[in-house]
């Protein structure tokens, strides 16, 4: 299915039948990274899920464009009203800003590893950053996206060796288009105004926050903010893995899901 969004089109999927359940995934993968949970849910739920731009098989379109306006457009393609929202990392950016913009589309909340623009970022994130930006430079994108792999699946809290090698060849294939889209023509997101950090008070659905117990410190410190913040909001550990609990701990995130 395709989902339409200003002049541009965005590729969804949806699986099972029931209750509505939109998944936005982290702005280190793709649609993909949420197969194991998929597999969980879809028995019991309407799954819908997109590659957002600049990831998977959507390349960035040719203007400045809002990202929450996109999952807007994928609610509205899909046949949604109103729907549970999951969100990784950046995807738990967009679907924040969606239920803080649009409360009216939101059923529930759930925030993984999710992150805000505002945080004042530690050292260990930077570096992170900086290898996989020097070996973009170089032209290594294999090495860019080892890099991608070690930092946000991996973790700082444990060796490569200690996660599955087919997630971690899975974690580097879609950091490997997402930097290919990148070079293709990156185009840069609107902006939220005000700042998402000042508004967590307008968010009206029931909300979940959780981070991974192996991922950078940065994360437990925004899911804190988050859950601070969000009225009545439950504040949650996922135990064995780091940046993408759903991808690592499917069985574990349907838990706090269904809860």
């Amino acid at each position: 299915m395709i989902a339409q969004s200003g002049a541009a089109r965005l590729p969804v999927w949806i699986d099972g039948d029931g209750p509505p359940i939109v998944l936005v995934h982290a702005g280190v993968a793709d649609h993909r990274m949420w197969d194991p949970l998929v597999a969980l849910l879809a028995p019991r739920h309407r799954v819908v899920r997109y590659d957002l731009r600049g990831f998977g098989k959507c390349p960035f379109p040719p203007e400045e464009f809002s990202a929450s306006d996109d999952l807007a457009a994928v609610l509205d393609a899909a046949g949604v009203d109103t729907a549970a929202i999951v969100g990784a990392s950046y995807g738990g950016r967009v679907a924040l800003q969606l239920a803080i913009e649009r409360p009216e589309r939101v059923s529930a909340l759930t925030l993984l590893a999710a992150a805000l623009p505002d945080h004042e970022w530690s050292a260990h994130v930077r570096a992170a950053w900086t290898e996989e930006e020097a070996a973009v430079e170089g032209g290594d994108l294999d090495a860019a996206a080892h890099a991608n792999m070690r930092a946000w699946l991996v973790g700082p809290r444990r060796g490569t060796d200690d996660v599955d090698p087919a997630l971690r060849a899975l974690v580097e294939d879609m950091a490997r288009r997402a930097l290919a889209n990148d070079l293709a023509g990156y185009v840069e997101e609107r902006k939220a105004n005000p700042p998402l950090g000042d508004r967590l008070g307008a968010v009206q659905a029931p909300t979940v926050v959780a981070d991974g117990a192996l991922d950078f410190g940065d994360f437990a410190v925004i899911a804190d903010r988050l859950a601070a913040g969000i009225a009545g909001a439950r504040r949650v550990t996922i135990g064995g893995a780091a940046h993408l609990p759903a991808l690592e701990r499917p069985d574990e995130v349907a838990r706090v899901l269904n809860r």
